[in-house]
């Protein structure tokens, strides 16, 4: 490569610094704005009845609450992903896809368990309209989280 490129690159690589903190800042904006109005979105979707209400929001609560949780476990692991990028070792990215892996196995396990919970509640119209509409908005947030990550070696 000659120094031409070399410094072009330089160059490209410090004026990207700003662009992608600034979608760093944009994608959190993005997913808080769906985080905040997700009970908004499932109650227009799902609809439940009076009589399904109480029940209904203490079962999704604590099905948001498991979710978070693996969630917070995610972004973590996203941010490291994207630190050590430029040095990612074997061993370190073993971890990373054993430490994924996992999480999306009990996110599956937690869906289901809380589908069986929710269809005790929901009449099977509206346990398909939240599962669909949670997958809906974890696909957008998901997009957002993901435009972070550089796919470039």
């Amino acid at each position: 490569m000659t120094k031409k490129y070399i410094i072009a690159a330089a160059l490209l690589f410090m004026l990207a610094g700003p662009a992608i903190a600034e979608l760093a800042l944009n994608t959190r904006l993005a997913m808080a704005d769906i985080e905040n109005d997700r009970k908004t979105i499932i109650l227009a979707t799902v609809d439940p009845t009076p009589e399904q209400s109480k029940k209904f929001w203490k079962t999704y609560d604590a099905f948001r609450g498991e979710m978070n949780e693996l969630n917070t476990e995610v972004a973590k692991m996203t941010e490291e992903y994207v630190a050590s990028y430029a040095s990612l070792n074997d061993e370190q990215a073993k971890r990373m896809l054993n430490d994924l892996t996992k999480i999306e196995v009990k996110k599956t396990t937690i869906r289901s368990k809380y589908a069986k919970k929710l269809g005790k509640i929901l009449t099977p119209l509206q346990l398909v309209h939240w599962l669909q509409t949670e997958n809906k908005m974890n696909a957008v947030i998901n997009f957002a989280a993901l435009a972070t990550i550089p796919m470039d070696r």
